[in-house]
């Protein structure tokens, strides 16, 4: 299956037959599980967040630059210091003016009108993103901007490379993960 998403989804499909892609995408449902139901809306839900960051910040990137927007998103995700989901991630601070995440969840560009050829392609580097696991592009990254600005916090973080026309960083420390908590009795005394 994973091999079969690749092929419909990644950064080289070619898309020739949209209803092969349609038929993939819907599968059977087991209509007696509503659990898969809820979590098959979920995940879509994500990959929606996903597709509008990716739309949003860099819909004029290749598809390495696509990815690699996508992969600050999920590495947010996977660090201590943000939100737990795509959305949350995305979404973080929207309802301020300033202090959001994404820019173009609080500048007014999500109310201007699709543009649906390139809105598909967004939804389709999240799916490709969300179901493989690309070559990472943005090392550890959790940041980045485009060559166009400079903004202050860059000076704090480690650039750790370009790809097309965004700068990407990371923290300038190791992320570890969390360790488990181990109970220890004191010695005798």
């Amino acid at each position: 299956a994973v091999r079969r998403l690749a092929e419909l989804y990644g950064p080289d499909a070619v898309v020739d037959a949209p209803l092969q892609r349609v038929r993939f995408d819907l599968g059977s449902i087991d209509r007696d599980t509503r659990s898969l139901r809820l979590q098959s809306s979920a995940e879509m839900n994500e990959a929606v967040c996903l597709a509008d960051a990716i739309y949003y910040e860099a819909r004029s990137e290749s598809r390495s630059g696509q990815v690699a927007v996508a992969q600050v998103i999920q590495n947010r995700v996977a660090s201590k210091h943000f939100p737990d989901t795509i959305c949350d991630v995305v979404y973080q601070g929207s309802e301020r003016r300033t202090g959001c995440q994404f820019s173009f969840t609080c500048d007014g560009s999500m109310d201007r009108p699709l543009n649906v050829e390139s809105w598909d392609e967004s939804m389709d580097v999240a799916r490709f993103v969300l179901t493989q696991t690309p070559r990472s592009l943005g090392g550890r990254s959790t940041h980045y901007h485009t060559t166009a600005v400079n903004p202050v916090w860059s000076a704090t973080l480690e650039q750790t490379r370009q790809v097309g026309s965004h700068i990407f960083y990371r923290f300038p420390w190791r992320e570890r993960p969390a360790a488990t908590a181990s109970l220890r009795a004191a010695p005798p005394s």
